[in-house]
């Protein structure tokens, strides 16, 4: 066995193997014991010393999902941050951040304040929460429910919140050669806060990435303005009410730590390569 392979057991092993962090179902016998997100805030053109607009690298970006463009740029901004190859640390500071959120009870996210050096409604504040759920069954597509609770802010027609589905479209980690977008539903006028369902259909033995993106409330208060968002997603024992769903702790671990220093291309349907990815380190399936 190489030093690599040896590696890359030895990590999953970490991850999902007996005594591991992570003990994943495969066999339908409970509902999961962990559910862990990755939520991300971006400031947009709210940033201390930088920020994006519609005139920028990553061009015009409506966070309602207004057409393929957008449902493509998602994964990146949830991922990755809004960068491309060449960019410094001094034109990407501040411009967001990720963390891990796990569910507590039925329930990941909730509300949070967020304090911005800058006052730009028009190309504002977003947050994403993403999701990788699998379906384990090996012959049978499962249909999932997402119940969301959403922020909703509508300055200048790039605001706005949606939840998108990206599915792999190849049952193999290592197999995956583009995905396929679909947003489950979108949200355009409107500043208040919502609630929504949706469901979506995963085939046997696949696992398909979510996302819903929110736009926060703006409020201005002294030198520094604020803006509340709500960015959550609820009543989580019904979605696993399954027990061949299963969130996807390989996909959660790769897409947590993701980098791509050899292709940073906003503008392609590359985000396939997460699920290459994790075949990569820890394991094909």
């Amino acid at each position: 066995m190489s030093t690599l392979s040896a590696l890359t057991v030895l990590e999953r092993n970490a991850l999902e193997g007996t005594g591991g962090f992570y003990r994943p179902v495969s066999d339908g016998s409970r509902w999961p014991y962990h559910v862990p997100t990755i939520y991300t805030m971006n400031l947009r053109q709210n940033a201390p010393n930088y920020g994006w607009s519609s005139g920028d690298f990553w061009t015009t970006y409506y966070n309602y999902m207004a057409n393929g463009n957008d449902q493509i740029r998602l994964p990146w901004y949830a991922l990755a941050g809004p960068k491309y190859n060449g960019l410094d640390q001094t034109t990407q500071d501040g411009t967001s951040y990720k963390e891990v959120q796990y569910a507590l009870m039925a329930v990941a996210g909730g509300e949070d304040m967020v304090l911005t050096p800058q006052n730009n409604s028009a190309n504002g504040v977003f947050s994403m929460r993403t999701i990788f759920i699998r379906n384990t069954h090996p012959t049978t597509a499962k249909s999932i429910t997402l119940w969301t609770q959403s922020s909703n802010y509508w300055s200048n027609g790039y605001e706005g919140s949606a939840l998108v589905a990206i599915d792999p479209q190849s049952s193999l980690y290592s197999t995956a050669t583009a995905c396929s977008y679909t947003t489950m539903w979108q949200r355009t006028g409107g500043n208040s806060n919502y609630t929504d369902a949706a469901s979506y259909t995963i085939q046997p033995g696949r696992t398909v990435m979510f996302i819903l993106t929110t736009s926060a409330y703006f409020w201005t208060s002294g030198y520094s303005y604020k803006w509340m968002n709500i960015n959550k997603f609820y009543n989580l024992q019904a979605t696993f009410g399954d027990g061949w769903i299963q969130p996807d702790f390989r996909l959660h671990q790769t897409a947590m730590s993701m980098n791509d220093f050899d292709d940073n291309n906003y503008s392609g349907n590359v985000a396939h390569r997460i699920w290459n990815r994790a075949a990569e380190l820890y394991g094909d399936r």
